[in-house]
């Protein structure tokens, strides 16, 4: 039996049914509070998708914590009358809640699951995609289970979203900006005119793509600045990616001094042709060598042929290497670059 003045009625409940209650509600709520406090911490020092999944246990706690709390003050500690409907009504809208964030958080953990593939680059546009289109579909899910839940409930959301189609034009004109940039990256992903890794020229610029999102394009400059630029933007440059072609053009001009005589210019052409042909890395059937033109200073001796390679710095020490040997040929033909 308990005590006499514990069996006090006030406002309709007896005083250790409000104590229960007050426990109830306290422990209900304090449990999933410090459990979310301690996966945000954990999470923080893990990577996808094991964050995100671990995201998901705090609502689904409070899930169970909110059931548990229903049934206790309704079949347990006996709470009754108006009390009762106001405390469940506030409990079933925070449920509902969590079963919308529930939704949401998933989404992000089956996007997540699919770019850790090794298929996908995780700062990829197709990583970028796929996160937005999981969000956007769980945003959705949830946010339709949130408001069904609730006009179950019994609050009426039809005030709330009529106020919202007003507001909707406002926030679509401020939008406008964001929207140009999604389309954009949508544009991207579907020209695919640059990948994650690869080196490109735009604009006035040129460096390597660290990432690319559905609302701008991180690239890493040749200063070693990361720039970030707006798809919108991105994606009206000319765009040459030099990643993906299948080799390299060299093209040199070779200036030489007035007093180069005949026939030292014909014993320079055939050993500048004899040394490219016979470069390993060369195309062979797209040499030319050939004494092009009377300038001011000089007699201008051009070097055009493909190098063949996809890599910059490779072809950089072809180019270095070819040019070492002109400067050798020069001198073995007993004539001299121009000066000035």
């Amino acid at each position: 039996m308990l005590p006499s003045w514990l069996d006090v009625v006030y406002w309709g409940q007896t005083l250790w049914q409000w104590i229960g209650l007050v426990i109830s509600l306290s422990i209900g709520f304090l449990v999933p509070y410090k459990m979310f406090q301690w996966i945000w911490r954990r999470a923080s020092t893990l990577a996808p998708p094991r964050q995100t999944w671990e995201l998901l246990i705090p609502p689904l706690i409070t899930i169970v914590s909110l059931v548990a709390i229903a049934y206790l003050l309704n079949e347990v500690i006996n709470i009754t009358g108006n009390i009762l409907l106001v405390i469940l009504t506030f409990l079933e809208v925070i449920l509902w809640m969590m079963v919308g964030l529930t939704i949401f958080l998933f989404g992000n953990g089956v996007a997540e699951t699919i770019i850790i593939s090794p298929q996908i680059d995780s700062k990829s546009l197709n990583a970028s995609t796929i996160r937005t289109i999981c969000r956007l579909l769980s945003l959705i899910t949830g946010t339709a289970i949130l408001i069904i839940g609730i006009e179950n409930v019994g609050i009426s959301l039809t005030p709330i979203i009529a106020g919202l189609g007003i507001g909707g034009l406002a926030i679509a004109l401020g939008a406008q900006s964001s929207l140009e940039k999604f389309v954009a990256g949508l544009i991207l992903l579907i020209d695919r005119p640059v990948k994650v890794g690869e080196y490109c020229r735009f604009g006035e610029g040129e460096g390597t793509v660290m990432s690319i999102g559905l609302r701008s394009t991180r690239i890493l400059s040749v200063e070693g600045d990361i720039i970030s630029i707006p798809n919108s933007q991105f994606s009206q440059f000319s765009l040459l990616n030099e990643s993906r072609r299948a080799s390299f053009l060299l093209n040199q001009t070779i200036r030489l001094s007035y007093d180069t005589t005949s026939e030292q210019m014909k014993f320079l052409l055939a050993k500048l042709r004899e040394m490219i042909l016979a470069h390993p890395k060369v195309v062979k059937q797209e040499v030319e060598v050939r004494f092009v033109k009377y300038s001011d200073n000089s007699l201008d001796v051009e070097i055009s042929a493909y190098v063949d390679t996809v890599e910059k710095d490779e072809f950089k020490e072809i180019q270095e290497d070819v040019l070492l040997q002109v400067k050798d040929i020069v001198h073995a033909a007993g004539t001299n670059f121009a000066v000035g």
